[in-house]
Parts: structure tokens; C-alpha cells; sequence
């Protein structure tokens, strides 16, 4: 008895101790611990790439504080993007403003994002100006690269975070650079 006892905690342990090989350190060292997502804030879609498609993800809901918070996804996979049909995942972020897309992978043509974070307090996420920032991918290596979009911008006023157009070659994680 003793032994079962000693292998289900061993296993446990050895299960619990092991974890993603994820970089959570992108975009803004600072997270909004004000601001959760509710539950698990993503949408998946099967798409055909020779086809094409559009997945829009919307969602609003409260903040800690009662602050109403929304997001807009909207990712345009064009025809003959990449071959067959796969199971894309959007997953944003509010707490560090940033998307997560799923299954890693490079495309034949550009996908378009538009992505919008409105009622968030981005001063506490160290934008103090309204204005144009850029947008970008972020490597798991710790590289940065700058994403052609029609405009990404802040509006403070607003509590806004936009970027339109964004043209991705490839899936991995995204957000903005102040």
C-alpha cells in the first residue's frame, strides 16, 4: 500500500513540476493584475486555406473594478494561404494586451488581423501618450519584428488599443511596443 501510495505522489509531483516551454515575458513587462479574462477568452475555427475564411472573436465583459472591457479579433485568412484545412485557435490577452495563434505555422500569402482592446486603463501598462506604436511579433529567442499594418495606435481618451490591416506570415504571439 505503501508503495502505491509513494508511485501516485511521485507521478503527481513529476506531472505538476512539469511546464510549457512559454515565454510569458512579451510586450509590456507589466501585467494589469486588475484585469483578467473571463475564463478561457479564445475561439477556434476550421479552415480550409485553399479556400480562405474569416474568424471574428468579440467579447465584453467586466473587469474587478466593474469597468466594462472589450475585445475584437478579427483574423481574414485569404485563399490559397497555406494547404488543406486546419484547426486555427485566437487566443488574446487582456492582461498583457497581447494574441496567441494556433497551430504554429507559416502561411503562402499574408493573414490580416484587426484587433481592438477597449476599457482598459493603458496607463497602467505604461502608455501615456495617444498616438501611433508599433506592432509586432515576438520570438520565443527574445527577437522582435516589426508587422506591416495600416495603423496601430493608442487612444488614452478612449482607453483603446488598435491595430488594422496587420499582416502576419506566420502564426505565433503578438502585441504592441511602447
Amino acid at each position: 500500500m505503501k508503495q502505491l501510495f509513494l508511485l501516485c505522489f511521485l507521478v503527481g509531483i513529476t506531472i505538476l513540476s512539469c511546464s510549457d516551454n512559454i515565454d510569458n515575458s512579451l510586450v509590456s513587462s507589466q501585467i494589469n493584475t486588475d484585469i483578467t479574462s473571463p475564463g478561457q477568452l479564445s475561439l477556434s475555427k476550421i479552415v480550409d486555406g485553399v479556400i480562405g475564411d474569416e474568424i471574428i472573436l468579440t467579447k465584453t465583459f467586466n473587469d474587478i473594478a466593474g469597468n466594462e472591457i472589450n475585445v475584437y479579433a478579427r483574423l481574414r485568412i485569404l485563399d490559397n494561404s497555406f494547404p488543406g484545412t486546419v484547426a486555427i485557435t485566437i487566443i488574446p490577452n487582456v492582461e498583457d494586451l497581447s494574441v496567441q495563434f494556433f497551430p504554429e505555422m507559416t502561411f503562402n500569402r499574408d493573414v490580416r488581423l484587426d484587433l481592438v482592446f477597449t476599457g482598459i486603463d493603458l496607463e497602467k501598462f505604461g502608455y501615456t501618450t495617444t498616438g501611433t506604436y508599433d506592432f509586432a511579433f515576438f520570438a520565443d529567442s527574445g527577437d522582435i519584428e516589426l508587422i506591416e499594418s495600416d495603423i496601430s495606435q493608442v487612444n488614452i481618451p478612449q482607453n483603446k488599443i488598435s491595430v488594422q490591416n496587420a499582416k502576419l506570415n506566420h502564426f505565433s504571439r503578438y502585441g504592441w511596443i511602447r
